[in-house]
């Protein structure tokens, strides 16, 4: 095999390696029980606010382009709109009972 060729199957390995991490960690992890078991977490810690800040910042960062420039860094890629509305689905979702707390 020659090396061109072998870089472009290393390339579309760690590719789909991303994919399937985030889906994995991200889009199939967290649901609504999730959501209300990190809630229930932070209050019991004291830390709602702080995780709802974080959460509205990650929301933000994935509403941003800088996404697509860090991405890009990491995965050689960009992220596609459907990925991205996916994970800012999930991320909404878990920020849904922090603020229904208001």
């Amino acid at each position: 095999m020659d090396e061109a060729l072998l870089l472009k199957e290393l390339k579309a390995i760690i590719e789909e390696s991303a994919k399937r991490g985030i889906k994995v960690f991200v889009m199939n992890r967290f649901d609504e029980r999730s959501a209300q078991e990190l809630y229930f977490k932070a209050e019991g810690s004291n830390n709602l606010l702080t995780i709802r800040r974080r959460l509205t910042e990650l929301r933000e960062f994935f509403e941003s382009d800088e996404i697509d420039a860090i991405w890009y860094i990491r995965a050689n890629r960009v992220l596609s709109a459907e990925e991205k509305a996916t994970l800012l689905n999930k991320i909404t979702k878990l920020l849904k009972p922090f603020t229904n707390s208001d």
